[in-house]
């Protein structure tokens, strides 16, 4: 995108199906609000006109699906629906907020604000149906947190959450509760000598879908007096009565009818009872206690995960949380699970994230679909790794395996990346390994000299282009075979090192933008070659495209790349991904070579492994060390004899 276009706009699709509460929309209003604050363009999606808020940004389905481009689209859609997961997948990419439906392994980016497991998958299913009868073992809460771990986002990051600004200073003193649930016990709340009043604030969201706020309040009414209590009824609770709302202030309990700014009041409780949700964090970091009653089965696997304090699942265990909090080891358990919690997942204050300004900085590059055939339908590809700067997809249609950023990668290609970066990684500069180097263009270019069609003469040199020629010396080992090279680099430096070392044309430039006819002079090349350089193009398709167009009939082809069936791909797979270069869009292997350059109108007519490290073998590898080893030599014959080199080189005639 250029500097002075202006983006697409950024669309964000709530949860608005019955039974799901208030959290979703509430949290995308406000995710759309920031945006709208710091001049990006966004638009809530709704499809009920009657619940549309005027103050934000919205579209309807009509007006949506009419925009021709959308930068991305955002989905807080707890598990989003299959088809209009569909609806949008095909036209921008598509990043889930706490997703947990089976379209979760389909999202372009993942970001998770909540902790827990969020894929429904067999071992959380199996978890959920157990959580009545084992929510209480040890064994089961830690199998809980291990399914908590399982099937990473992108981003997991509490720190995204809207946190209350006014907060108590520290959470309740247990000595507090102690003398309070005692005196309920004793004096049954009557009679002088009561100690400070302990405020309970019951609250189970918008809908309160299960109706477990009444069984909580009528539970603690039986232990302890009714004016300790304050119930909050969302604004979609169409099951508790207004008779029981009059009964329930007429004994004591305080009601709060939709309140506004909730999470800026709960400093002033001492407890929190409430289901798995945003409300219970936002206690948490206003350092107050939570006891959760949860309305599933997989809610009670979700609150064990994150070692939150439940009193069980159901209405059964809503009815008997008066009976438990009066327990000094209940209470004491409240208090210790919540700090415990808070400490582990409510970020410092002093670093505030706002999910907004993170957001208003991705463009995804590339629009996440693959680099080659084009494709992004969900279906068709298959994810492979998720980190949190970029997913690695295997596209199913062309089998080329890809990165998806939402950004740009922070590379230039400039001096420091020949000479600082390139000694990092192999403790020398990209000039003082130079005689290496040409050693080894000088073997690459006999295989393709046996290559050519037929024999040149001097007065009919081979016409050969390096594209990403770096600092020449495949172009000085080229042009000492007497053969008519150029070159093509993005760096000045290198240009520039080119021309005043090697002396031979070159320009800077990207492959295929650059107008290469100084170069060319507009004939075809018997040579293209790209050494590690092919995985850098972001439109792998149309840089093949323009190879072929460069090269006559018969002409070759030539690269090399990372290949991803190498030994460190195969065996640490997410770790070979995990430490690609940022800048790698594509991820090659030997066997997917043939038919990929089949398709742009070349034959694959051999390939070369490379990168042999014995040393990555698992198991017998800590052993291989040292060069001079037997099982150094062994492990490098069986990597020659199967391919498992981490490198390769490819040579391709265009037919």
């Amino acid at each position: 995108m250029n500097g002075s276009e202006k983006p697409a706009p950024i669309l964000v699709i709530p949860n608005s199906r019955p039974g799901s509460g208030g959290g979703h929309i509430a949290r995308c209003r406000r995710l759309v609000q920031d945006f709208a604050a710091r001049g990006v363009e966004v638009y809530l999606y709704n499809h009920k006109p009657e619940s549309v808020d005027e103050t934000i940004p919205h579209m309807n389905d009509t007006e949506a699906l009419a925009v021709p481009s959308w930068r991305f689209i955002v989905i807080d859609g707890f598990r989003t629906d299959g088809k209009l997961f569909r609806q949008w997948a095909s036209r921008a990419p598509l990043v889930g907020i706490d997703e947990g439906g089976s379209c979760r392994n389909r999202f372009d980016y993942l970001i998770d604000i909540l902790p827990g497991p969020k894929r429904f998958s067999l071992v959380v299913r199996l978890l959920s149906l157990c959580a009545p009868l084992c929510s209480r073992l040890f064994p089961f809460r830690s199998l809980c947190r291990a399914a908590g771990s399982q099937d990473r986002a992108n981003l997991a990051q509490t720190a995204f959450l809207t946190l209350p600004e006014k907060l108590r200073e520290d959470f309740p003193a247990e000595a507090d509760f102690q003398k309070a649930f005692l005196w309920c016990q004793n004096r049954k709340g009557e009679g002088p000598g009561a100690p400070r009043t302990i405020r309970i604030l019951v609250s189970f969201g918008a809908e309160d879908e299960r109706c477990l706020s009444i069984p909580v309040v009528q539970g603690l009414m039986d232990f302890v007096p009714a004016n300790w209590i304050t119930l909050v009824i969302g604004p979609k609770n169409r099951l508790i009565s207004q008779e029981e709302r009059t009964a329930l202030a007429r004994q004591g309990v305080q009601i709060l009818e939709s309140p506004s700014g909730l999470a800026e009041t709960l400093c002033r409780y001492d407890l929190l009872i409430t289901h798995f949700g945003l409300t219970a964090f936002e206690a948490l970091a206003a350092r107050l206690p939570v006891a959760l009653v949860s309305p599933t089965g997989y809610h009670e696997v979700l609150s064990l995960s994150a070692g939150l304090y439940s009193f069980g699942y159901g209405r059964r265990a809503a009815a008997r949380a008066g009976r438990l909090l009066v327990k000094k080891s209940q209470y004491q358990s409240i208090l210790e699970m919540s700090c415990k919690a808070a400490q582990r997942h409510i970020p410092p204050q002093k670093e505030p994230m706002a999910l907004a300004a993170t957001l208003s900085r991705w463009t995804f590059p590339g629009h996440s679909r693959c680099p080659l055939c084009y494709d992004r339908q969900p279906r068709h590809r298959k994810v492979l790794a998720r980190l949190p700067e970029r997913t690695y997809f295997r596209c199913r249609t062309c089998g080329i395996t890809y990165m998806s950023r939402p950004n740009e990668p922070p590379i230039t290609y400039d001096g420091a990346y020949f000479l600082e970066d390139y000694k990092k990684q192999y403790g020398k500069t990209y000039i003082e390994d130079f005689p290496n180097l040409v050693r080894m263009a000088q073997a690459r270019l006999e295989r393709i000299q046996s290559l050519l069609p037929h024999t040149k003469t001097l007065e009919d040199p081979v016409r050969l282009l390096d594209i990403g020629c770096a600092y020449g010396p495949f172009l000085a080992a080229g042009r000492d075979l007497g053969w008519s090279v150029r070159g093509l680099d993005p760096s000045s430096d290198a240009v520039r090192y080119v021309q005043d070392h090697v002396g031979v044309p070159v320009l800077q430039g990207l492959f295929p933008e650059t107008d290469l006819s100084p170069l060319t002079g507009g004939q075809a090349m018997d040579v293209v070659t790209l050494w590690y350089v092919i995985e850098h193009f972001q439109d792998l398709g149309t840089a093949l495209k323009g190879a072929a167009a460069l090269l006559k009939k018969g002409g070759i082809l030539a690269f090399s790349t990372p290949s991803g069936s190498g030994i460190s791909g195969r065996a640490r797979p997410h770790s070979f991904l995990e430490h690609s270069p940022p800048d790698h869009w594509t991820i090659w292997s030997p066997a997917k070579s043939g038919p990929i350059l089949k398709r742009f109108g070349f034959r694959l007519v051999k390939t070369v492994n490379t990168g042999h490290h014995p040393e990555r073998f698992p198991l017998l590898g800590p052993f291989a060390k040292s060069k001079k080893t037997v099982i150094y030599r062994m492990l490098y014959r069986i990597s020659q004899i199967f391919s498992l080199g981490d490198t390769f080189e490819a040579y391709a005639i265009k037919e």
